[in-house]
């Protein structure tokens, strides 16, 4: 009877053995596949277009400050700074074209997207622009909005400022400016004083991207609505 008892647990232990030999192996397999996977996307993203992470257009206002100096009290020394103005709310609708058949390599394919995107919002700007101090110059003619996109090759125009009944067109920036964010963008001048407390907006755009679309919410209030095929 003992004997029986241990060759079943010899066979049962056999079995098992096999069944997590076989466990490795495909887990291997299966890392494998992914890593090839990630390895096809990046290749197709180095010559087409990355994944997309967009932020809610901000507006830049450059101000200058005067104050006594650090080194010397009885000297007046200018500061720049930039006063960011994001939007009260915001509305997005993504109206979203998927596709996986537009580049394959052997038996991978790379997932790509067009998302044609209006945005509608307020921004209402601040006291510190209203109201700036007395020593603070507001430059209200280099006023900026801007809208940043993780990889530019994807945008299929520039984005249009719809504002005041004007149309206005963004263009990459020249200068290489201050950049809090971190991420690639594009701009366009916008006309403020302190006298517009409060606007609407809109902004449209088109963009291509791969495999996924990060959308950074920026203010107050944000609603997104996505329709795709």
């Amino acid at each position: 009877m003992g004997r029986i008892f241990t060759s079943k647990f010899a066979v049962i232990g056999f079995l098992t053995l096999l069944f997590l030999i076989a466990l490795a192996m495909l887990s291997n397999l299966v890392s494998e596949r992914q890593r090839y996977n990630e390895s096809v996307i990046e290749g197709i993203g180095k010559d087409y277009v990355n994944p997309q992470t967009i932020v809610t257009p901000f507006i830049v206002v450059p101000t200058t400050i005067s104050q006594a100096c650090q080194d010397d009290i009885k000297k007046v020394c200018l500061f720049d700074k930039n006063i960011l103005v994001s939007p009260r709310n915001s509305v997005w609708n993504h109206q979203v074209k998927v596709t996986d058949q537009n580049f394959k390599r052997g038996i991978y394919k790379a997932i790509t997207y067009v998302d044609q995107i209006a945005v509608q919002g307020k921004f209402s700007l601040p006291k510190q622009l209203i109201t700036p101090v007395k020593n603070q110059i507001i430059h209200w003619d280099k006023a900026t909005i801007r809208l940043s996109v993780s990889d530019l090759r994807g945008l299929i125009s520039q984005p249009i400022l719809s504002l005041n009944g004007q149309k206005i067109a963004f263009n990459f920036p020249s200068d290489g400016g201050v950049n809090p964010i971190g991420i690639t963008y594009t701009e366009a001048p916008i006309s403020l004083s302190s006298q517009t407390q409060d606007f609407n907006f809109n902004l449209d755009f088109g963009i291509n991207g791969m495999s996924s679309l990060d959308v950074i919410p920026v203010g107050n209030d944000m609603t997104m609505t996505v329709n795709a095929n």
